[in-house]
């Protein structure tokens, strides 16, 4: 958190920790639910999420909630 928050400060932006177990994240319903949350309460231009093919587990169902939860509400990027 301590490293997120300082790379976060050196653009500008202020990081969210959605309190996930790390190693366990599923693309479900609850991550889906709070990353559409999240989405509407900031209201990005632009969404930059992990490749669909990462190879870290957790890392891939980041990106394939990200990308179910933008839908067609807001631009994704992969990276």
């Amino acid at each position: 958190r301590d490293e997120a928050t300082a790379a976060a400060a050196l653009v500008g932006a202020m990081p969210r920790f959605l309190d996930f177990p790390d190693g366990e994240l599923v693309a479900d319903a609850a991550l889906i639910g709070v990353l559409k949350a999240l989405i509407g309460q900031t209201g990005p231009d632009l969404v930059i999420t992990h490749a669909p093919n990462d190879y870290h587990a957790d890392h891939r169902a980041l990106s394939d909630g990200v990308r179910i939860a933008a839908s067609f509400a807001v631009p994704v990027l992969h990276a």
